[in-house]
């Protein structure tokens, strides 16, 4: 038994998959977009004191260290390393390139928090829940595949 394929508008096919592949070697216009996504999240995660992410509700602040500027939140007594992740003030981390990026801090205490110490619980500022790591990895495909750019 003989069986023949006939590909009509090959030379569309050609050209799409051109475009997929041009897409997964430049990703920049969805590293952009997942920049604000990121501020958006860190926004969260310091409003609801690590709740909203996978690390969980960050421990209380000790009587000990406790100070009236804290009234604020936790890790919110200057606002630095807020600033640095839920913002772009100084200290924020962003570099893009065309396939990958790095988002983080660079107010030298920060990584206490995020690994914490022998006298002091851990409390990451960075982290993110499944659902927004799914959505991250659609965001990519979407454009690679379509190229299209959406938020989180």
């Amino acid at each position: 038994m003989k069986v023949e394929v006939i590909a009509y508008g090959a030379r569309r096919i050609e050209a799409d998959l051109l475009k997929v592949g041009m897409r997964s070697e430049a990703l920049e216009p969805v590293w952009e977009s997942l920049h604000e996504d990121l501020l958006a999240i860190e926004r969260l995660q310091f409003e609801s004191e690590g709740e909203h992410c996978e690390s969980g509700k960050w421990s209380p602040l000790s009587k000990k260290t406790r100070k009236p500027a804290d009234a604020a939140g936790i890790l919110r007594s200057t606002d630095a390393l807020f600033e640095s992740l839920a913002e772009t003030g100084p200290g924020h981390i962003w570099a893009a390139g065309r396939t990958g990026w790095l988002f983080g801090s660079n107010v030298p205490y920060g990584h206490f928090h995020a690994s914490g110490t022998s006298r002091m619980p851990k409390r990451p500022p960075i982290s993110l829940t499944r659902t927004e790591r799914a959505a991250i990895l659609r965001k990519i495909r979407l454009y690679i595949t379509k190229g299209v750019v959406l938020p989180l």
